[in-house]
């Protein structure tokens, strides 16, 4: 991603990797395509504690890492929700693969909605 990006909207979210890996970061959009990029929490955690200890724990390199990239052409979305929390938008690729991107702010996912829609109706 070392080229100039155009972003339309970014915002602060989590997404969870895996069931034992979450990642905090943003999710962005741009004139090509909808991305999140993050740090796994534990290793911001560790950083606040001791800027060493994750490598001596082993926890490997804190980057940042894209984990979600999907072309502005195959991007399909809808509100996701778990317990009480409805501010969760799912990003589903081509491959019908979801990722539940956890927005920060509340009224997040409106604002993702609008945006969204308004996008892929002029792409």
């Amino acid at each position: 991603m070392s080229e100039e990006l155009e972003i339309i909207k970014a915002m602060e979210a989590s997404f969870f990797k895996s069931w034992k890996e979450v990642l905090k970061g943003q999710v962005v959009l741009t004139k090509d395509c909808i991305y999140f990029s993050g740090r796994t929490a534990r290793k911001e955690a560790g950083e606040a504690f001791s800027k060493n200890s994750e490598k001596k724990m082993g926890y490997g390199n804190p980057d940042e890492e894209v984990c979600v990239d999907i072309p502005i052409g195959e991007i399909k979305f809808k509100r996701g929700k778990k317990a009480f929390n409805k501010n969760i938008l799912v990003l589903t690729d081509s491959d019908g693969q979801d990722y539940k991107i956890y927005l920060i702010p509340k009224g997040g996912y409106e604002e993702w909605e609008e945006v969204l829609n308004k996008t892929l109706s002029n792409s």
